[in-house]
């Protein structure tokens, strides 16, 4: 029995440990491009959501100033998805962004939209590579990188 294990045993074919360190180093490497691949794709994903809630948040506006004949905010006023305060009220404007979109008047007054400065207003989040100004004068969305 001993003489059938040891002839079992030496005939086997293992993995050297170089053998073992490529293999391991091969996962590695995968891993690490997956989880690159993953960031970008999110921070892709956080790009379109704050632009898809800057548009909502224009209509918004739109129809605000449709009822008003002013905007809602002024330089300085923000409103962030799943937080309060910031004075811009999402119940008075009926809109609300995603979780984490921060949505910020950075120039302008909306009760004297015609006037300068200019009425804008900046959506960004912090996962994002980019923030996006949107001019009511003109009706143009510019892409910034951060």
């Amino acid at each position: 029995m001993q003489k059938a294990c040891r002839r079992l045993i030496s005939n086997s074919e293992a993995l050297t440990l170089i053998e073992l360190l490529i293999v391991i180093c091969v996962i590695g490497l995968l891993t690490a491009i997956a989880v690159l691949s993953l960031y970008r794709y999110t921070s892709r994903a956080y790009d379109v959501t704050i632009r898809y809630d800057l548009n909502q948040f224009v209509k918004a506006e739109a129809g605000y100033f449709a009822e008003n004949d002013k905007y809602l905010g002024t330089t300085g006023d923000f409103i962030i998805g799943g937080a309060s305060g910031g004075g811009l009220d999402s119940a008075v404007l009926g809109f609300t962004p995603s979780e984490g979109v921060k949505i910020e008047i950075i120039s302008g007054d909306g009760a004297h939209p015609h006037t300068p400065p200019v009425f804008k207003a900046e959506s960004s989040h912090e996962n994002s590579s980019v923030t996006f100004i949107y001019d009511f004068s003109t009706d143009l969305i510019t892409r910034k990188e951060k």
